[in-house]
């Protein structure tokens, strides 16, 4: 997909001991504004990439040269970097709306679910904290306006949005309750997204941890094919 090729940076391409480096811009991103993964590293048709932000790029390439292929992230964030995490990662994406999930009761997330919003929030917290909460939600959700949910027992049970756009790639996050879960409505809601992601000409995208198998079966569900295994270095 020329899309991940893209978000990976390979225009901007090195081959040091056999491994393509590449230097990204996307990789200072901040993920849902909240953190960014200045590395990841993939492999595509046998071919170890790794592709870096400029901070980094220069230490990695003087690094590569003397580093055996086998854990190179763990071994160079060990070096260089002080607090960090190194997830593997599966992303899936979505090119058409082959899916037959019914979305009914999925609605747009907007001011007038504020209320709701709310309820969704510990109870023990101050409306000031409430708002503040709404308030990142807003700024996350706010470039694209990709936002949706469920409601039930008056709050927000299953909310679901797009948190960045990179390279036509749209990444789409999902949240359900705990025990409004395996009900079927976080593939509802992710589907809905897909759907208005799709006519707007986006590639619906789905990031998830190699160790949550619910959100993966989520996507799958929804129509969502592997189009990559990751390893990431995250920094909050």
């Amino acid at each position: 997909m020329k899309e991940y090729y893209d978000f990976l940076g390979l225009e901007n391409k090195y081959n040091i001991n056999d491994i393509i480096l590449t230097s990204s811009k996307n990789r200072e991103i901040l993920l849902g504004g909240k953190f960014y993964y200045p590395i990841i590293e993939t492999n595509i048709n046998n071919k170890v990439i790794i592709s870096c932000s400029p901070r980094y790029f220069e230490n990695l390439k003087k690094y590569l040269k003397n580093i055996e292929h086998k854990d190179i992230l763990e071994k160079f964030a060990s070096k260089y970097l002080d607090k960090y995490e190194i997830k593997i990662m599966y992303r899936l994406a979505k090119d058409s709306e082959e899916s037959k999930i019914n979305c009914e009761n999925v609605i747009l997330i907007d001011e007038s679910q504020k209320d709701f919003f709310y309820n969704i929030v510990k109870k023990e917290k101050n409306e000031k904290y409430k708002e503040e909460k709404w308030k990142e939600f807003n700024k996350i959700k706010a470039p694209y306006g990709i936002n949706y949910g469920v409601i039930k027992d008056e709050k927000i049970v299953s909310l679901g949005y797009v948190s960045n756009v990179i390279n036509n790639m749209a990444n789409i996050v999902i949240q359900t309750e705990e025990s409004y879960r395996n009900n079927g409505l976080a593939s509802k809601v992710v589907e809905k997204i897909s759907r208005k992601c799709l006519k707007r000409k986006l590639i619906p995208t789905y990031w998830v941890s190699k160790e949550n198998i619910i959100s993966q079966k989520v996507a799958k569900n929804d129509g969502f094919k592997f189009l990559a295994k990751e390893k990431a270095i995250f920094i909050n």
